[in-house]
């Protein structure tokens, strides 16, 4: 920080090396926040204020304007025989006061103070961020492991939308049925790893064991690294180290498949599909979209069923491959637009999840 090299006066509530190494989820918000300098700048400048303060000044109950907005509380406890006891920077116990320097004070603490309006990305949000995982990151809401990709810390390889629409034909649509969720959670688990391992801790024939319980291998060759699965299902890294709060996400050009996966039969909807009132598609005069109606296995519907929705299509390739899988239930994953629809080829389409084809309307 180079506001400190300055002359100052600055009081600065310096957390210890333990108090780093305890910020949480093994460590990987501490590796989170040393990759991103802008908000590892925020955090430390929460500890830092303008002036010279000492301890002894210090008075219950104070705020203290921080260098990054904001502001901390002091909590002063005090001993039996009534002078000062316990120092508290709002949750953060001062446990050596008083270190002088040239421009200002030291105290050293025992926990990083995070700012009150502090974001960071879990691993679910970094997926979300990303366009080309969006098919896996609807995958992760309907296999319900959205929740449990909050914890960690863990290294999740996450296949593109591409490497989703290159499965075999039939086998995305079946599992994004709600009747075959074990089976999507059986895949997806088979790409996530209880521990955060940065791409520099890749090592060549190395094994990562998964939360499907099953290993996966690593190959480093030729400039890249493979991660190869069962069921002959092999991955490149296109994009590693892409940090969260609680973890890493390395992107991938495959879907990997564990060695005792079975492809779903079920082509059983929800009973939310089967009862939805289905629509007859019009006469199209374009090719592609023809191709859309005819290759999609979503069910859309008019306007009158708002409870269905997805995020607009970009391009007409885009509803032709993999922007037509952008689709959530109203109460699903934060950061969409409710009120889009989705529109193809001149054609505005409402988008089911989970059922059949049934056309599109003009609207």
């Amino acid at each position: 920080m180079k506001t400190l090299q300055q002359t100052g006066p600055f009081t600065v509530f310096a957390p210890s090396n333990a108090a780093f190494n305890s910020l949480g989820f093994g460590g990987a918000k501490l590796t989170y926040l040393l990759n991103n300098k802008a908000q590892l700048t925020e955090v430390l400048e929460y500890h830092v204020t303008a002036g010279k303060i000492i301890s002894n000044t210090l008075k219950d109950g104070e705020q203290i304007n921080m260098l990054a907005g904001g502001s901390t509380t002091v909590t002063i406890t005090p001993s039996p025989l009534g002078i000062i006891g316990e120092v508290k920077i709002n949750e953060a116990k001062l446990t050596t006061p008083n270190v002088m320097a040239s421009n200002g004070v030291v105290h050293i603490i025992d926990q990083v103070l995070i700012p009150k309006d502090f974001s960071a990305p879990n691993i679910p949000a970094v997926a979300e961020s990303i366009k080309s995982l969006s098919i896996f990151g609807t995958a992760l809401a309907y296999a319900g492991l959205v929740d449990a990709l909050q914890g960690g810390p863990l290294t999740v390889f996450a296949p593109t939308n591409e490497a989703f629409a290159a499965l075999p034909a039939g086998v995305l649509e079946k599992l994004l049925l709600p009747a075959n969720k074990e089976s999507l959670q059986q895949v997806l688990k088979y790409h996530v790893h209880n521990g955060e391992l940065q791409s520099k801790d890749f090592k060549n024939r190395g094994s990562i064991t998964t939360l499907e319980d099953k290993d996966l291998k690593i190959a480093i060759g030729s400039g890249r690294v493979q991660v190869l699965g069962g069921l002959d299902s092999h991955a490149t890294v296109t994009l590693a180290d892409q940090f969260a709060f609680n973890g890493i996400v390395h992107i991938i050009d495959a879907v990997l498949l564990p060695s005792d996966w079975v492809a779903p039969t079920s082509t059983e909807a929800s009973s939310a599909g089967l009862a939805a009132q289905e629509v007859a598609a019009p006469e199209r005069t374009r090719g592609a979209t023809q191709q859309a109606a005819t290759q999609a296995t979503l069910s859309c519907h008019t306007a009158v069923h708002p409870e269905w929705f997805c995020e607009p299509f970009e391009t007409e390739s885009d509803c032709l491959t993999v922007a037509k899988w952008d689709c959530h239930w109203l109460s699903g994953p934060p950061g969409i637009d409710h009120g889009e629809r989705c529109r193809c080829g001149g054609e505005k389409n409402v988008i089911q999840a989970g059922g059949v084809l049934s056309g599109a309307l003009l609207v």
